[in-house]
């Protein structure tokens, strides 16, 4: 069968179309082989306003694989699981884990909404806490080992509401889809650190060359030491296309231009991607 893939940017911060909505979250709709895939589900229901206008069906949604338990990839859960109930929701078991920030006014709730934890709740689920293959061709990382040097856990993410216990997001995933270019990886918010992830992703598929990385790669507030190392990085990789979202920041977008201008691609909300 060919590995024909097909990425729709559903949610994200920005679009360039004025029949999209927008907001702080990522949801990416994958077409891949005879199959209908979710990453992340964005922070409200405007997820489904989304694929509706751009005439997609997330009644097709046949997995529901969710990056993270943060509010901004779990919030529209609700609004995807009842349009297709029958989808199974991939997710790693801490995913459900209370989580907070440290802001300038205290501290604010940022983990899964209480509507999203019932609605996954009653429906089928596969736990990814290691590398799973959710179905032929995609995978799941589960969670990802720390071992980049300069790729450290924020120290504003807690687990409880007095900021006591660090939270280092242990629950975050990536996704990699086979394809005849080679691999796709799409990230969530790669808490976990850009560089750590794809290192992962090395580990698990046996070194098969990646193709692409697209999504939310956290570096917003990443200092310019932090940010130069990881561009070093990408650059000693041979990946044909970057496709930054999210919350990888306008500053590190900028940066990346500069640093690989034949590499990095700029997309939006309601904007396709096509492998083959």
């Amino acid at each position: 069968m060919p590995n024909r893939l097909q990425i729709t940017i559903l949610v994200e911060n920005t679009t360039e179309r004025t029949d999209l909505g927008v907001e702080h979250g990522l949801s990416l709709w994958i077409d891949y082989r005879d199959h209908k895939v979710l990453l992340d589900a964005g922070q409200s229901g405007l997820v489904a306003q989304n694929a509706q206008t751009l005439g997609i069906d997330l009644s097709q949604t046949d997995i529901l694989v969710l990056s993270h338990g943060h509010y901004d990839h779990t919030g529209g859960a609700p609004a995807v699981l009842k349009l297709a109930p029958e989808a199974s929701v991939c997710m790693h078991s801490k995913a459900c884990w209370g989580r907070y920030s440290r802001r300038p006014d205290g501290m604010h709730y940022i983990g899964m909404p209480r509507r999203s934890r019932q609605i996954i709740n009653k429906h089928w689920k596969v736990f990814t806490d290691t590398p799973t293959v959710i179905t032929p061709g995609i995978g799941v990382t589960g969670g990802i080992p720390r071992n980049c040097p300069f790729e450290k856990p924020e120290i504003k993410f807690s687990l409880n509401i007095n900021g006591s216990k660090p939270d280092s997001v242990l629950d975050d995933q990536a996704v990699f889809i086979k394809t005849d270019l080679g691999l796709v990886v799409l990230l969530g918010c790669a808490h976990a650190g850009v560089v750590n992830t794809l290192d992962y992703i090395d580990k698990v598929s046996n070194n098969k060359p990646i193709h692409a990385v697209i999504g939310g790669m956290h570096l917003e507030s990443a200092n310019q030491e932090k940010l130069d190392q990881t561009i070093t990085e990408l650059l000693k990789r041979d990946i044909k296309q970057i496709i930054p979202l999210h919350c990888t920041g306008e500053r590190a977008v900028a940066a990346m231009q500069e640093s690989m201008p034949d590499r990095v691609r700029i997309c939006h909300c309601g904007d396709t991607i096509t492998f083959e």
